[in-house]
């Protein structure tokens, strides 16, 4: 398990409890979709690196990112990666696209993410607990118990 895998299942639970609460409409669409920006060199990623790390991935990786993702998807630069982030909020084509996952190496077109992404008893399973690690009341949030 990792953070992308525990985003992917936040946001396909946040999807379903939006429907199970009815909250989103036809007037009123609501969605949530999951975004990958790819790896990004040049990005404050490497912040916690040590010093010769940092040069590498702040001042040469970012010039390499630019020749290669012409070749690897996966590789972006944050330019071309806000810009995909700003067209999927932003696309009315995509106003009522909700639950789905727009990574890099699609080039941020929709596409499927990990089988172990789709484990609904374990996007459930980390909603639960982060409620309890937050301590939410049920009075705080439309989407407990849900």
């Amino acid at each position: 398990m990792n953070s992308k895998l525990c985003n992917l299942w936040f946001a396909y639970e946040l999807v379903r409890r939006i429907e199970a609460a009815g909250l989103s409409n036809d007037e009123h669409p609501l969605s949530v979709n999951a975004f990958d920006p790819g790896l990004v060199p040049g990005s404050g990623l490497a912040r916690e690196y040590p010093p010769a790390l940092r040069f590498v991935w702040d001042w040469i990786l970012p010039g390499v990112a630019r020749l290669l993702t012409p070749l690897v998807p996966a590789i972006s630069t944050a330019q071309k990666s806000g810009r995909a982030l700003a067209r999927l909020v932003t696309d009315p084509a995509l106003t009522r696209v909700s639950g789905k996952y727009f990574p890099s190496h699609s080039r941020w077109r929709e596409a499927a993410s990990s089988a172990a992404s789709y484990d609904m008893e374990r996007a459930r399973a980390l909603w639960e607990e982060s409620v309890r690690m937050t301590r939410l009341m049920p009075e705080e949030s439309v989407f407990l118990g849900t």
